[in-house]
């Protein structure tokens, strides 16, 4: 390949991929059918938009929630494009769809922070050895890691998760081909490793290691002004300073991403590259060719004329 690699990034999505590239966001799905559906939107990255939001830290959580948003969305539209395949699908009025999927999104969000918050948190306030602050906030983050886990590997079980996870891997299989500069094709793609440092996965796990060294130091600072803060009060704090251990996190990636030669950083992340063997399968030729097709879009490279395209 000759021309000048770009970085690259995506999801899986239902029955499909997204990439992001530059200013391009793409998404592939298959149908039933095996027909290849492409859509392709443009992309403006805040951080590149304003001064502030591309600052160190501040830039972190800025992409983070942009990325969320985006995901969200593609994740939707994946969904849409697959429900048309069921039969026993009835039409519902926007308002209500939107409505549906508010409702979801929000039961979600409770959800996540009733699991990996409030229970971490409320098992490590019951450890009489964790009424120090380092222990507490070491409990509670190993908790968190470990309940973390238990839920990947359960979510795991299910066949829906599964061919996502597959998806997942077919993603990472083809931006790891593309930026050795090799042929984009299914069969080349699928001797590739499905393990990429840049990945949500890797993200996340970072995020649990800084939390339990920040929370630490924060919660020493508040001891010795305030005295210890009862278990409410100390969960609020924390999730207010949920977007500095985003920001740190993405830097320590992005260092990571530019020094993955060096055998500490390596040794480092070692533990987020090992939890993608969890949330990346090993994928089908027919799902690479999807990817492939995605990745394609956001590059400007040639695409099969008999990809469908959907319009935005």
């Amino acid at each position: 390949m000759k021309q000048k690699l770009n970085k690259a990034g995506g999801q899986a999505v239902i029955k499909g991929v997204m990439m992001l590239s530059g200013e391009s966001i793409a998404t592939a799905t298959i149908r039933e059918n095996s027909t290849i559906e492409l859509q392709k939107k443009s992309f403006s990255s805040l951080s590149q938009k304003s001064k502030i939001f591309g600052l160190p830290i501040v830039r972190g959580f800025v992409n983070l929630l942009q990325m969320m948003k985006i995901g969200y969305s593609v994740l939707l539209y994946s969904a849409d494009r697959a429900m048309l395949d069921e039969k026993e699908q009835k039409a519902k009025s926007g308002f209500r769809e939107k409505l549906e999927n508010g409702l979801t999104f929000l039961f979600s969000l409770v959800l996540g922070v009733g699991l990996f918050v409030g229970l971490p948190y409320f098992l490590a306030e019951q450890i009489p050895q964790s009424q120090d602050d380092i222990w507490f906030n070491l409990t509670a983050g190993v908790l968190r890691i470990v309940v973390f886990l238990a839920y990947l590997l359960s979510i795991g079980l299910l066949k829906d998760v599964k061919e996502l996870f597959q998806f997942h891997g077919a993603e990472h299989k083809t931006i790891n081909t593309y930026e050795k500069k090799l042929e984009l094709t299914p069969a080349i793609i699928s001797k590739s490793s499905r393990i990429n440092p840049r990945c949500g996965t890797s993200f996340i796990f970072l995020v649990l290691l800084i939390s339990i060294f920040l929370f630490s130091i924060l919660d020493s600072l508040v001891n010795i002004r305030f005295g210890r803060p009862d278990l409410l009060v100390r969960i609020a704090y924390h999730l207010l300073c949920i977007p500095l251990v985003a920001g740190i996190s993405y830097e320590i990636l992005k260092f990571s991403d530019k020094h993955i030669d060096n055998k500490l950083v390596a040794l480092f992340i070692s533990p987020g590259l090992l939890l993608q063997k969890i949330t990346t399968k090993e994928p089908t030729l027919e799902q690479i060719a999807v990817a492939v097709v995605a990745l394609k879009a956001v590059l400007d490279l040639p695409i099969d004329s008999a990809i469908r395209r959907i319009e935005n």
